[in-house]
C-alpha cells in the first residue's frame, strides 16, 4: 500500500528508486518492518488496529506531502 501511494501521488519528476527508497525510510521511522509485506484486507490474517493505524499514516508520508496535518 505504501509503495503503491507513493507511486501514484509523489511528483512524476522523482524516479521510482527514489520513492522505493523514500518508502523504506517511512516504514522504518513507523517501525513497521515486521508486516511491511503484509496482505491489506486479508479476514483473519490482517493487520490488528495498531497495525492499521500506522499503515494510514505511513500512506500520507508516502506521498511526501509538503503539509501534514493531524487532528
Amino acid at each position: 500500500a505504501l509503495t503503491f501511494s507513493a507511486i501514484l501521488r509523489q511528483p512524476a519528476h522523482v524516479s521510482r528508486q527514489e520513492k522505493i527508497k523514500y518508502v523504506d525510510e517511512v516504514i522504518k521511522l513507523l517501525d513497521m518492518s515486521e508486516y511491511a509485506d503484509a496482505v491489506v484486507g486479508v479476514p483473519g490474517e490482517g493487520l490488528n488496529v495498531e497495525q492499521r493505524k500506522r499503515l494510514t499514516i505511513g500512506v500520507e508520508l508516502a506521498a511526501k506531502p509538503a503539509l501534514l496535518l493531524f487532528l
